[in-house]
Order: structure tokens, then sequence, then C-alpha cells
């Protein structure tokens, strides 16, 4: 094992190293397609993420599948209303390819280990205990504003056990 990063290390990520970012989640799930929040989740760098949504027609049909039981409503009624919000349906993408880079290594800590009791026994029986990882928060030196983290230790996703310190750059 190398030795662990630290504070103050300068580090490079590349394509294929996956870590934790935040990105749009319109470009994440399929289900956030008019979402315009980010979140941090583990992505691969280099990927390019996109979701397809559903179209006006989509949309539509499922309003009305799902509320003309309930409420006496027409096919053109709803057409109307969802036509009524101009909303946006383009496929939304994220290239993640912006997150390769040097970075500089902000604080390290061991976290995100957890235990779990539970009655039946066979409930997460390989997972009962997962002891925590040694996780690296870094910005990237020629924009501070990019900020990612990743696991150096443990059975995490968004882990990079083979990362080590550049000399400088």
């Amino acid at each position: 094992m190398e030795r662990l990063l630290r504070k103050g290390d300068l580090i490079r990520l590349e394509s294929g190293m996956e870590i934790w970012a935040k990105i749009p989640q319109n470009a994440y799930f399929s289900n956030r397609q008019f979402s315009d929040k980010v979140s941090e989740e583990a992505i691969v760098i280099g990927r390019v993420y996109r979701q397809k949504g559903k179209d006006e027609k989509e949309i539509i049909e499922t309003i009305f599948e799902k509320i003309s039981n309930i409420v006496p409503v027409s096919i053109s009624q709803v057409e109307d209303f969802v036509k009524s919000l101009k909303l946006d349906y383009s496929q939304k993408e994220f290239d993640s390819s912006v997150f390769e880079g040097v970075y500089i290594v902000d604080q390290t800590r061991l976290n995100g280990g957890y235990s779990i009791e539970q009655d039946d026994p066979d409930y997460y029986a390989d997972r009962r205990y997962l002891p925590d990882g040694w996780r690296v928060y870094c910005h990237k030196l020629d924009n501070p504003e990019i900020k990612v983290n990743f696991y150096q230790t443990g059975r995490f996703h968004g882990s990079i056990p083979s990362i080590h310190p550049i000399d400088g750059e």
C-alpha cells in the first residue's frame, strides 16, 4: 500500500478514475429530466452522462393514465396543460472530462463505514460491518470551484486506491 494522501499533496485525476462530484441531476437520473439541481454522485471521469427523458406525447399519456380515474379530465385538457408548461424536452448531457487535471488535497479523513444491527441474521450478512475508508477531498488547481472527493481505501464507490502524489507542476 502506498502512503495515504494528506493535505497539500498534488494529485492528477485522469479519465477512467471513479470519484464523487457534483453533476446535473437531469443528465444523471432518467426521472429528473426537468430538474435544475445538482447532486453529488459517484462518476467516472471522461464519461459523458446523458439521460433520455420522455417526450411531450409520453408525458401527456402518462399524466392522463394516472389521473383520469381520479379526476374527470380529457386527454386534450391534459395536453393543453402540459403544453402550457413550455418544458424543454432536449436531451441533457454532462461531459465529466472537466474533472481531469491536477488537484490539491484540501482535507482527508476516515469516514463512510457503518455497521448494521438487524433481527434477521441473514439481512446484509456480508455487509454487517464496513470499516471507514480514507476519504480525500480536493479542488482543481486551475479552477478552485471544481471540488471532488474519493476514497483511497475501503470498499466504496468512488475509490482510487493506487493514487499517489505528483511532484508538482
